[in-house]
């Protein structure tokens, strides 16, 4: 039987090994507030030129906006097609 000691640090061992590390979206999401706007805390992002902009691939993008959205940061609103997707900027922290 394993000892609570080396229990507790597997735990925290696979905790802290398992998925992207939050800071990983940061980039994107100031690359979001940086793009003009399209209302009040609206921006229309489009994936294509944001992958150039952080040096991505388009799908990782994609990845990094659906994180944002399920941490309650943006919204997505709309597709606009070629275009980009409207984006509602919830967290608001930004603003200075």
């Amino acid at each position: 039987m394993l000892g609570s000691a080396v229990v507790g640090y597997l735990c925290r061992y696979i905790r802290m090994s398992s998925g992207r590390p939050p800071f990983a979206r940061e980039p994107l999401y100031e690359a979001i507030c940086r793009l003009p706007r399209a209302g009040l805390d609206l921006r229309n992002v489009s994936a294509r030129s944001l992958s150039r902009q952080l040096n991505v691939h388009r799908a990782t993008v994609g990845v990094m906006l659906d994180d944002l959205e399920q941490a309650g940061r943006v919204r997505r609103l709309r597709g606009k097609g070629p275009r980009g997707t409207l984006v509602r900027i919830v967290d608001t922290s930004y603003r200075k």
